[in-house]
């Protein structure tokens, strides 16, 4: 089993571009053995986030062992890295709506 250090953060996302993190969290991971499948993670967000407003899910995992050949000698020198970074990825977006019924008093 392949192990990962993922780092996931939950980002506020104003006209296309981050505007602020709003939660971070790093574990380790095992990959599924057939390269495929999905990881769990949590972020506290209790208070920080806003109604009618657009998050988006960021990760990057850093296996632990080297699994990568970069020069070509037929043994694994560098650790392989994934980053998904994209503001506009439907798959890793949360819109928060303001429930029905729900008046703000200022």
């Amino acid at each position: 089993d392949k192990k990962y250090t993922v780092t996931g953060s939950l980002n506020k996302i104003v006209n296309g571009t981050v505007a602020a993190v709003i939660a971070q969290n790093t574990k380790t991971l095992t990959a599924a053995a057939s390269g495929t499948g999905t990881w769990d993670m949590e972020f506290d967000v209790e208070g920080k986030l806003e109604y009618d407003t657009n998050y988006v899910v960021f990760e990057e995992a850093i296996s632990e062992v080297n699994l990568i050949d970069t020069d070509d000698d037929g043994r694994p020198d560098s650790k392989q890295e994934v980053k998904h970074r994209n503001p506009s990825d439907k798959s890793q977006t949360i819109l928060t709506k303001r429930p029905k019924g729900v008046i703000r008093i200022v």
